[in-house]
């Protein structure tokens, strides 16, 4: 399905990729490791076409097409599938609108009749099932107020709706909570585990590796160093990194926490902790009234002196601590509605 040779890749004239070959079947699951600026998301914007990247030397075959000679809309087209690190966000634009277009256009690339409103809503209701995702989440604009969780669960519906034949997906596992990684993986799994379709997974996480990936490439300053069977690379890894990478463990601290002084009091508190995010409902005759969304519900935190809370107790978001949004499911059905960030009323 995909197969590079030698390839060289360059950003603002310095050698990023330095000799990259590699090959993926059909029906296959790959994945890249290595250590922050090793080329591995460069390997992926260079295969999708990302602006800034030069590709100075070597060549990749792409489903029988020199995929470097074409546009990035014409390889997205052919079937290639470019998930982003940190997806972007689009104010303005529903995620419904966004797919249906997309969607439509690579289907009128392919001489297919466009789906219908209908047609289309169906295939999203279906595809965000398999990511768990409520369809009021596609109502909103593309990313815009959405968690990193949130983002990639969104992106993943988007490869399931889009359908490609080969999907690169640069740190999916990134800011998902274990629950979201594991509905992900799975939504990977059913839409893409099959004799037609492959995956390039660019990840650090050593579990995802070991549970989706037929074949595990770690890469080192712009190099291939090591690949083969993940089963195999895990058991007896030959590179220095690879040891050490498979090897690690995450150590708990051994030294003893102090005993609290008696009456010492919390450097930090907050009791039934509320917050909410002023956002534009839509009204009669195109008026718009005000509306909120609650992020935050009666939260409780308390951090005495000397300790320290794990992310997922003080992190204080609606999916923490079970608040539920109080946005109607029309305010955002192509409407240029925004959920501002940074405009909270506590």
């Amino acid at each position: 399905m995909l197969k590079i040779e030698n390839l060289h890749a360059s950003v603002v004239d310095k050698p990023i990729l330095k000799g990259l070959s590699l090959t993926i079947n059909a029906g296959e699951i790959h994945a890249i490791m290595g250590p922050n600026g090793a080329g591995k998301s460069t390997t992926g914007y260079v295969l999708g076409g990302r602006p800034g990247y030069e590709v100075t030397g070597g060549s990749v075959e792409f489903l029988g097409q020199v995929l470097l000679a074409l546009a990035p809309h014409e390889r997205a087209a052919a079937g290639l599938f470019l998930g982003f690190q940190y997806p972007v966000e689009i104010p303005g634009v529903s995620n419904l609108q966004f797919l249906r277009e997309a969607l439509n256009s690579q289907r009128k690339f392919h001489d297919l009749p466009p789906l219908s409103g209908g047609e289309f809503i169906k295939l999203a209701k279906e595809k965000a099932a398999l990511l768990k995702m409520d369809m009021d989440m596609l109502k909103r604009p593309v990313n815009v107020g959405f968690s990193g969780g949130e983002k990639k669960r969104a992106e993943m519906v988007q490869m399931g709706i889009l359908d490609p034949k080969l999907a690169i997906l640069d740190e999916t596992d990134s800011g998902l909570d274990i629950d979201a990684l594991r509905i992900c993986g799975e939504g990977i799994n059913a839409i893409m585990r099959k004799p037609d379709k492959a995956v390039l997974l660019i990840t650090h996480d050593l579990n995802l590796v070991r549970r989706f990936a037929e074949r595990v490439l770690v890469m080192a300053q712009g190099e291939l160093v090591e690949q083969g069977p993940t089963p195999a690379v895990f058991a007896q890894p030959r590179q220095a990194y690879t040891q050490r990478l498979i090897t690690s463990r995450p150590e708990p601290d051994p030294l003893p926490l102090p005993p609290l002084a008696p009456g010492a009091q919390p450097r930090l508190q907050a009791r039934g902790l509320r917050v909410g995010y002023p956002v534009r409902l839509p009204g009669l005759r195109d008026w718009f009234k005000r509306g909120e969304f609650v992020a935050v519900l009666g939260a409780d935190v308390a951090l005495p002196p000397g300790r320290t809370r794990p992310p997922s107790r003080c992190c204080m978001t609606a999916a923490h601590t079970g608040a539920a949004p109080l946005m109607p499911d029309t305010s955002c059905i192509g409407l240029p509605s925004k959920l501002p960030t940074h405009t909270p009323t506590v």
